[in-house]
């Protein structure tokens, strides 16, 4: 291998590990907001069932009360 060779190996690795960060530094905060809204729609989605078994729990209880 002549020094050439070795300049233009070590010239492809530097610029392929700048890209690699560049690439983890634009994707790690979109993978933290995917993650951030998914938890969000989690929350929602468990306040939503919480108050529909509620809903449907209370309104038992008046039917029940409406036919004795």
């Amino acid at each position: 291998m002549t020094i050439r060779t070795v300049g233009a190996l070590t010239a492809t690795g530097v610029v392929s590990f700048l890209l690699l960060k560049l690439i983890a530094a634009v994707t790690a905060p979109l993978v933290g907001m995917f993650f951030s809204f998914m938890a969000l729609a989690l929350k929602v989605g468990l306040v939503v069932g919480v108050a529909y078994f509620l809903y449907r729990m209370f309104r038992r209880r008046q039917e029940e009360e409406i036919v004795a």
